[in-house]
This record gives structure tokens, sequence and C-alpha cells, in this order.
């Protein structure tokens, strides 16, 4: 039981440190600002996490775990060691699916939208932040594009070129959509035209199936 409970009190001061951060910033959040939101005294916080930093990397990392669960759970990549071979020899409107259900996950899960909405905000306050900002939304999602894009040019299903400079041409305007808060209804149909133009442009097929 009182594991349990440690473990629950950890899991709050994961959430209320994420909501805190994402509405003053990390660095005007104290340590007795996250204990009071969860109802503990500092020293009982301290138990639980050395200091306001290692909360901050625990969230990032359940983000990662999180983000992880979330990609592969829609069959998608989440480490560039991951087999790639789901992106290939299926009908086009298959691909659509996919790619558009690992989008919206970035776009509309709870958790990875209270993180965006975080790092965003405090993206400057510290290079840690900076760090977590472009790993999660921009470097990881570009290396697991160029990751199938190599593998796709591999299997001759699309044109050979550059998979890094695919990859940007892809990525970018889900970014841009990503970074400045666009709605999912909004941005769904913005990413669903430009995936068709992006493999008009690369497939071999040349045409959509």
């Amino acid at each position: 039981m009182r594991k349990e409970r440690s473990r629950d009190t950890k899991t709050v001061i994961l959430d209320e440190a994420m909501r805190l951060f994402s509405e003053q910033g990390f660095r005007a959040t104290t340590v007795r600002d996250i204990a009071a939101a969860v109802g503990i005294k500092d020293a009982s916080l301290y138990s639980h996490y050395p200091s306001k930093q290692a909360i901050f990397d625990s969230i990032i990392e359940r983000a990662l775990e999180s983000m992880g669960e979330g990609f592969r759970s829609r069959g998608a990549l989440f480490l560039t060691t991951d087999d790639a071979s789901g992106y290939g020899s299926i009908p086009f409107d298959q691909l659509r699916e996919k790619v558009l259900a690992t989008f919206e996950f970035l776009f509309c899960d709870p958790y990875m939208v209270r993180l965006r909405k975080l790092l965003v905000i405090n993206q400057f306050e510290n290079q840690q932040t900076t760090r977590a900002y472009r790993l999660i939304f921009a470097e990881q999602p570009i290396r697991l594009q160029e990751t199938v894009f190599a593998y796709l040019m591999g299997t001759g299903e699309f044109d050979r070129a550059d998979a890094h400079l695919l990859a940007l041409e892809f990525y970018g305007p889900v970014f841009l959509m990503l970074h400045d808060g666009t709605s999912w209804d909004l941005a769904r149909p913005l990413i669903e035209a430009h995936l068709e133009s992006f493999y008009l442009s690369h497939a071999t097929a040349k045409e959509l199936p």
C-alpha cells in the first residue's frame, strides 16, 4: 500500500508540475508552488524528486514513453531501428490513414497537447527545455520519416533522392501547424492534400492507386 501511494504521489507531482510549467513557465514555477498544488509539504516533494529539474526530466521521460506507445499502437515507427516495412507495398489509402493517425496523435492526444504547450512556452528558458522541444517535435519525427523514405527508395517505391531533404520537405508544413496551434480539424485536410501531392511528386507510381 505504501509503495502504491508513493507511485500515485509521484504521478500527481508530474501532472501538477506539467500544468504549472505550461501556465507560469518553468523558471517562474517554484518547488513550493508544485508542492502546494499537490497538497504536500516541500520536504515531502523532495522525497520523490530531488529538484525541479528532476521533475521536468521525468515529465520528458514520460512523454517519450507515451509517444512511443502512441506511435507503435498506430503501426508507426518510434525509433530509427524499428522495422519500416509496414510503410511499403501497401495501397495509398492505407498509407494515408497510417500517416494521418500518427499525426492525429500528436495534434489531439491530451498529454501530447499539454506537453507541446509546455515546451513551446518554455523553449527558450533553459537548454534542457530547448533540447526537449527540438527532440520531440522536430528531430525525432524527421529522423523517423528519413528512415521511412530511405526504406521506400530502397524498395524502388520512391525515386532516389536525399532522404533527409525529403523528410524536411514533408514534415515542415506539419511542424508549422503543430507549432502555431492549428486545430486538427483544420490541419487534417491540409496534411492529407500535402501527403497526396508529396506522394505524386516522389513515388515511382506517379499516380494515386
